[in-house]
């Protein structure tokens, strides 16, 4: 499955590997997510629809225009799909077997999220408030903590949250259920704008290279 430009439009098409034929297509549309044995694919009024990759039948899920409804296109976390808003401040989560929605209360009292991020077994929201960031810890059907204030946003490590100090020499973590700092590790660089996690290894870059972090 691949998603091109088709000029004005996004088209998704299906290949067959063996031969290079197209087996299916869907035009004016463009591929989201391959999440619980579906596609989630968005068309050109932002309307989100599955499709299953083995017979290419597609099934309609919200036609409520995204774009105009939420505010921001969906993210992929913790195993579902979810949709969030930056002027209601609303999200909602997608279970992806079912198509079943979810309305996350208390995440609008909190601010508006703009990231979900999973952690060990535990999945939080980056929600951004008129005060700065906090990680809001996303339960069943709602929000049931929300940290202190954090400086940055965070990245995930391992199964906890590190941050980079606003000067760059450093990243700290952050204890999720607390918001407190913990461990610091120097860096020899002063960009704080990346950190690659990968195969249990973290890299960041330097003044003339990269430099891997051994992080327990």
């Amino acid at each position: 499955w691949l998603t091109f430009s088709g000029g004005s439009t996004d088209v998704a098409q299906r290949l067959d590997l063996t031969t290079g034929d197209k087996t299916a297509e869907f035009t004016d549309s463009e591929l989201l997510a391959d999440v619980a044995g579906s596609l989630w694919l968005r068309d050109g009024d932002d309307n989100l629809f599955k499709v299953n990759p083995a017979t290419s039948k597609k099934s309609a899920w919200h036609s409520a225009n995204v774009e105009q409804a939420f505010g921001y296109g969906p993210v992929v976390a913790c195993g579902m799909i979810w949709v969030m808003g930056q002027l209601k401040n609303d999200l909602t989560r997608i279970d992806p077997a079912t198509g079943a929605e979810t309305d996350m209360a208390g995440v609008a009292g909190v601010g508006a999220p703009l990231d979900i991020l999973q952690v060990g077994d535990t999945c939080w929201a980056v929600v951004y408030t008129s005060l700065g960031g906090v990680l809001a810890r996303l339960g069943t059907s709602c929000v049931d903590m929300v940290t202190s204030e954090i400086d940055n946003e965070p990245y995930v490590l391992g199964d906890t949250f590190w941050l980079i100090s606003d000067d760059g020499y450093y990243i700290y973590q952050v204890e999720p259920f607390g918001g407190e700092t913990g461990r610091h590790w120097l860096v020899s660089t002063t960009d704080a704008s990346w950190l690659v996690s990968a195969n249990g290894q973290v890299w960041a870059p330097t003044d003339d290279g990269v430099v891997r972090l051994n992080i327990p």
